[in-house]
């Protein structure tokens, strides 16, 4: 848990944007992890408020964001509502979806009462015959 941190503390002060995400993921990925989703909704808010997240949203490191946002929303965090509000736009604008980032996004959307989740499965389904899943 510290090593995190220390590895939080470096990348923001290197002012690296891939960096900072990453090492907030690291972090944000622990707490999930071990079941301390408050906390992991702590930091993740933090990174999100302090965050442009424009030069990383098309890669996967931004997908990772998005997982851990789903996973701490279906984690039963206070303001869920609130996370989904901000994650679904990145969410229906993504074009590099894969099958983690559909199946966490449908159960956040789904724990939120959006009706999002049944467009969500459907796309999951599509996606899973193209590229050969069943």
């Amino acid at each position: 848990e510290v090593i995190y941190k220390v590895i939080l503390d470096n990348a923001i002060m290197s002012g690296k944007i891939f960096d900072i995400v990453s090492a907030y993921n690291k972090v944000i990925r622990y707490y999930i992890d071990i079941g301390q989703f408050e906390i992991a909704d702590f930091y993740l808010r933090r990174m999100i408020d302090t965050t442009n997240f424009k030069e990383i949203e098309r890669i996967r490191l931004f997908g990772d964001v998005l997982e851990e946002c789903f996973e701490i929303i279906s984690g039963g965090v206070k303001e869920s509502a609130e996370l989904w509000k901000w994650a679904k736009p990145y969410l229906k604008i993504r074009t590099n979806m894969y099958g983690n980032l559909y199946t966490k996004g449908i159960v956040a959307a789904k724990t939120v009462g959006d009706f999002y989740a049944v467009e969500l499965e459907q796309e999951y389904i599509d996606w899973k015959k193209k590229v050969g899943l069943k």
